[in-house]
């Protein structure tokens, strides 16, 4: 969207460090382009595109103080207020989220034309994505060639996941089975009346 603005109201204005100004200079071929005067009293035409920059990092909602192996993931990235909205992408443990966990980002635009973008990702915590303990979750905002900022928050897992899990065997702190705990008892009773004596 280009604006149409004269460039001497332009630079008298207060100039907030969130606003870039792109010119494009061209000849005059159509109306309500931006004139701009020159040292020479010169006047030139161009387009004047205002960018909107967000006001601050992307932030992660939905965190939960810790999570259990298996458990859903429900996460959402929020940036606000910029122009033109930026594209959001998450990674865990620094691989793209799967497109199959996203839902599609959202653009709301408020009256002054700025959009605050969402983009939600649910996922299960697999075996694969505990193998290095905690979980890492990024969100990225970017827009192109232009910005780029990152928020990271840690999923803290507990109990801590075992290997000998996935193995088939039990976790270091794992209870025995009921079943394994009855087999174990009738096994040392055995045991115990072969060692004793005969009367």
């Amino acid at each position: 969207m280009f604006a149409s603005l004269s460039c001497n109201s332009f630079e008298e204005r207060e100039n907030p460090t969130n606003y870039i100004s792109l010119v494009r200079l061209q000849t005059l071929l159509f109306n309500g382009s931006v004139t701009l005067g020159t040292n020479q009293q010169e006047n030139t035409d161009a387009d004047l595109e205002m960018l909107y920059l967000p006001d601050s990092n992307p932030v992660i909602q939905g965190m939960k103080p810790q999570y259990l192996p298996s458990d859903w993931v429900d996460l959402t990235c929020i940036s606000r207020r910029s122009k033109p909205a930026p594209v959001l992408t998450f990674r865990i443990n620094s691989e793209l989220a799967t497109a199959g966990w996203l839902e599609p980002q959202e653009n709301r635009q408020d009256e002054n034309g700025l959009f605050t973008s969402s983009l939600r990702l649910r996922f299960s915590l697999l075996p694969r994505l505990l193998e290095e303990g905690d979980v890492r979750v990024l969100c990225v905002a970017e827009i192109d060639g232009i910005y780029r900022e990152a928020s990271e928050e840690m999923l803290l897992i507990s109990p801590r996941y075992q290997a000998s899990v996935r193995e088939g065997g039990a976790a270091v702190g794992t209870p025995p089975h009921p079943c394994h705990a009855g087999l174990l008892a009738l096994l040392t009773l055995l045991v115990s009346s072969a060692t004793q004596p005969l009367l």
